[in-house]
């Protein structure tokens, strides 16, 4: 059984379609989806239920008090990002335009002050605030106390296990990454034309996303060679009309992903912060395609410098610009990089995960 928040666009659409079990929703409104009503809610919905075993997914600012109503039974607890030791955009970690070097539990006061400086970007941002109704006091005692009952914590990659160690006991990490649909996300014909595509996607209007490190990279290689152009998807994305390189491709649905990285020749994660995974980067290496990323965060367990793609440190727009120019200049790289790409997705297969879960749900 799915158990899930319901508002707005959140925690409920696209959960049902398809689906071969019970979805229970909790009905909240934008003033009462607050730290105190979730944890009465959703304690309450369990309690009725009254699981053998729970799993808690997803939940941002308010997955602290998802996990206390959940004392008494089993539990999981999947740590999409940075959400127990950061309040601010869905937990990024990212701060003046860098990788924050704090956490909540060890510097609240900072955290908070970060909260309300910090531009209100999302959703999130305002979910974070009602988080805090409690006051900030009573926020990292509710953190603390949810570290303390499950049974695991499952993580992504390798950097987010050393992000959470000093909070969560080693034996209590467990380190599952991210799953991808190598059936759908697979290599189609390799395109047949002189100029080369290089296509990046994601929230093209975050900073912690990096893409004016990208377009700066691709000023300079512009001004090396014309054989090349960049591809961005996303919302928001404002096209410059004197970048004759650049191309916005507007928001591509997950139904038309794969066929977006089939078409492009490089793809590329110029990320600043520290993505905790980097699923795109995964997708576009499953359609058999090389990934320049910064190195940085999940990005560095599954891009192999040189043998796949490319690593650049975050933020150095001259790096980046070698790597493509490099992948640009030579067919046959590109091809062998992706060769190995398409190689590397596979250890990423579904049913190379799942089996993970279930050895670990068991025990």
């Amino acid at each position: 059984m799915l158990l899930a928040p319901r508002y707005g666009f959140r925690g409920w659409i696209g959960y049902r379609k398809g689906l071969k079990f019970e979805v229970k929703t909790i009905p909240f409104d934008k003033v009462d989806f607050s730290a105190p009503t979730v944890l009465r809610r959703f304690r309450s919905a369990i309690r009725r239920i009254d699981p053998d075993l729970v799993l808690v997914g997803n939940g941002n600012a308010m997955k602290p008090f998802m996990i206390i109503a959940c004392e008494g039974y089993k539990t999981f607890v999947r740590l999409y990002s940075y959400e127990l030791l950061c309040p601010v955009s869905h937990g990024l970690l990212f701060n003046s335009n860098r990788v924050c070097d704090s956490d909540f539990l060890a510097d609240p006061i900072r955290c908070v002050g970060c909260l309300l400086r910090h531009p209100q970007r999302s959703v999130y941002d305002r979910e974070a605030l009602r988080g805090f109704v409690v006051s900030y006091p009573t926020h990292k005692r509710a953190i603390q106390r949810c570290l303390a009952s499950p049974e695991a914590f499952i993580v992504t990659s390798r950097y987010m296990r050393r992000r959470y160690s000093p909070s969560i006991e080693p034996e209590r990490l467990a380190m599952i990454p991210s799953g991808l649909d190598c059936s759908r996300f697979a290599p189609g014909e390799s395109n047949d034309h002189d100029t080369v595509t290089i296509f990046s996607a994601g929230r093209v209007d975050d900073p912690a996303k990096g893409l004016p490190t990208l377009v700066d990279a691709s000023e300079l290689l512009w001004k090396k060679r014309k054989d090349f152009r960049l591809r961005i998807a996303g919302r928001g994305m404002k096209a410059r009309a004197d970048l004759p390189f650049l191309v916005d491709a507007g928001w591509i649905s997950e139904r038309k992903l794969p066929s977006a990285y089939v078409s492009s020749d490089i793809v590329v994660v110029p990320s600043i912060w520290a993505e905790p995974f980097g699923m795109v980067a995964l997708e576009a290496m499953g359609c058999g395609k090389p990934v320049v990323a910064s190195k940085v965060g999940g990005l560095t367990d599954f891009i192999m410098h040189g043998r796949n793609g490319y690593h650049f440190p975050p933020g150095r727009a001259d790096e980046l610009c070698q790597a493509l120019e490099d992948l640009v200049e030579s067919p046959r790289r590109r091809k062998r990089f992706g060769r190995a790409a398409r190689n590397k997705a596979l250890q990423y297969d579904w049913p190379r995960v799942i089996p993970r879960y279930l050895e670990l749900l068991s025990c």
